[in-house]
């Protein structure tokens, strides 16, 4: 996609060319007949969000949104569609401002890498880049959340989801770690059954796949009521056609080790399958 230096170079036109704060200019001696880059950011959006909420907690958007378009020579318009919503919550409490603090970041680091995407965009028709979040989780001690990235450019792209969960007690963003009191013991038990999992999955293949699945293990990872969910994108262990891979570890398995009583684990709100649903229905493009 980037190999070709035409694509480098209409890159730099439209860079050069579009009207927005958000993406720096560079010079060039050849102009292109138009491009605009119509722009729409709300740091912080009205209560209402538009994907599954659990209450009693009101949640509402921080979000970037700019569409570039541009005219070559054949007449034929070529667009970059940018639309980026994470969440915001309006309720008080530790967990709540940190939600609010870790996604303003989220958002300042999509920003800073627009103009990289719009560079990889460049030459494309329809290319999008879309974040949306949901909020499938929450119990009277965590509160979880997870963003879905779809980017495409051309070719087949996948759908990337990324959990975060916050205790809600002191506001820390949980990791794999945390949640027990010896991290290294957890691994010992869960390793088999991840193994277990990934040969009924792959079968044979997964012989060549263990090794990255349990360097990657507790990376991503999600809470249910019936367990801590191992979770891995397309890409991160195996290939397109695989899709993405979770593996439960039931709470019996590690129960004397977790930090917490098991029963700061079970949802009051839990929608994984709503809301899974619902990018599946919302996804522009589902194989390329």
């Amino acid at each position: 996609m980037r190999k070709e230096l035409y694509l480098c170079a209409l890159a730099l036109l439209l860079l050069s060319a579009c009207t927005t704060a958000d993406v720096p200019t560079a010079t060039t001696s050849i102009s292109v007949p138009t491009c605009s880059a119509d722009e729409d950011e709300a740091p912080i959006a009205s209560p209402s969000a538009p994907n599954p909420t659990p209450e009693p907690s009101t949640w509402g958007e921080q979000a970037l949104r700019t569409t570039y378009r541009t005219e070559n020579g054949n007449g034929e318009a070529t667009f970059f569609d940018v639309n980026i919503a994470v969440p915001f919550s309006g309720a008080s409490g530790p967990a709540y401002d940190a939600i609010n603090i870790y996604y303003q970041e989220l958002l300042q680091q999509y920003r800073d890498e627009l103009p990289q995407n719009l560079e990889n965009a460049s030459g494309r028709h329809d290319a999008l880049w879309h974040v949306s979040y949901f909020i499938p989780y929450e119990s009277p001690q965590f509160v979880g959340t997870a963003i879905w990235e779809e980017w495409f450019a051309g070719g087949v792209w996948p759908i990337s989801t990324y959990y975060a969960f916050f205790d809600k007690e002191t506001g820390i963003k949980l990791t794999f770690d945390s949640l027990f009191t010896d991290p290294d013991t957890a691994r010992q038990r869960i390793l088999p059954l991840l193994e277990t999992g990934m040969y009924e999955r792959f079968d044979w293949r997964a012989e060549e796949m263990l090794p990255r699945a349990a360097e990657l293990l507790g990376d991503q990872f999600y809470i249910t009521d019936e367990g801590i969910c191992l979770y891995y994108n397309v890409y991160d262990i195996g290939a397109y056609a695989d899709g993405d891979s979770s593996c439960l570890i039931p709470y019996e398995v590690v129960e004397d080790i977790l930090c917490y009583d098991i029963s700061a684990f079970i949802p009051t709100t839990q929608t994984y399958t709503e809301c899974w649903a619902q990018v599946e229905a919302t996804s522009r493009f589902q194989s390329g």
